[in-house]
C-alpha cells in the first residue's frame, strides 16, 4: 500500500499544470475580441487625460503602446496586416492596420491611427479639427463628401463610386485622429466596422 512520495508529488503537479493549461485556454484573447464608437472613444482616456494645451509637450505613443490599441478582428475582419512607424520620420507616431473577411476576397478595410502629442502630432490634430470644424456637402455623380456631426463627434465622409472606396475619418478624444477607408465596402457597412471597433477595446 505504501507509494513513493515523489511519485504522488509529481502526478500532483501535472495534475495542477493541466488544469491551469485548461484554464488559460478557455480566457478569451482581449485584442482577439470583437468593439462600439463610445466605447472605442472611453478607450483612449488613458492617454487623453492631459490637458490639450500641454498636448505638444506630451511623448508620443510608444509602437507597442499603439498597437496594444488596434484590435486583431472585428466583426468578420480579421487583420492581415500591421504597419508601425509610417509616419516617424515627420515626428508622428502612428500605425496602420488592414482588414479582410476569411477567404481572401478583394474587399478590405484599413485603420490608420496617428498620436497627436508632441509638437508635429500636435500640429497635425488641431489642423484635422479645424478642417472638421465647418459643415460641409459636395455631391457629385461620382460620390460624395462631406463634415458633419456623427453621435457627438465632427467626422469627414467620402464616397466614391467609381473607386468603390468609402472613407471616415475623425479626431478622438482631443489627441487621435482616426482614419477608416474601405475598398468595395459601401458606407453604411464601414460605419458597422467602425462601431464594432469601439465596442472592441473594453
Amino acid at each position: 500500500m505504501n507509494k513513493n512520495p515523489f511519485l504522488l508529488i509529481l502526478i500532483f503537479l501535472s495534475f495542477s499544470c493541466q488544469k491551469t493549461e485548461e484554464s488559460n485556454s478557455k480566457t478569451p484573447s482581449h485584442s482577439g475580441e470583437g468593439m462600439t464608437l463610445t466605447e472605442f472613444l472611453d478607450s483612449f482616456d488613458h492617454y487623453s487625460a492631459v490637458n490639450p494645451e500641454t498636448l505638444e509637450e506630451q511623448v508620443p505613443l510608444s509602437n507597442d503602446q499603439l498597437k496594444d490599441l488596434i484590435p486583431q478582428k472585428v466583426g468578420k475582419m480579421e487583420m492581415k496586416k500591421i504597419i508601425l512607424g509610417h509616419k516617424q520620420a515627420m515626428g508622428i507616431s502612428g500605425v496602420i492596420s488592414t482588414y479582410q473577411e476569411e477567404g481572401g476576397n478583394e474587399r478590405q478595410i484599413s485603420m490608420e491611427l496617428l498620436d497627436g502629442a508632441g509638437v508635429t502630432g500636435n500640429v497635425l490634430v488641431k489642423a484635422t479639427e479645424q478642417k472638421l470644424m465647418p459643415d460641409y456637402e459636395e455631391k457629385s455623380e461620382d460620390g460624395y463628401s462631406r463634415i458633419y456631426e456623427h453621435q457627438g463627434i465632427r467626422v469627414l465622409e467620402r464616397l466614391n463610386f467609381k473607386s468603390q472606396s468609402s472613407e471616415i475619418e475623425f479626431v478622438c478624444a482631443g489627441r487621435f485622429q482616426v482614419t477608416f477607408k474601405g475598398h468595395k465596402v459601401p458606407m453604411n457597412e464601414l460605419w458597422a466596422f467602425v462601431n464594432d471597433v469601439r465596442r472592441k477595446k473594453k
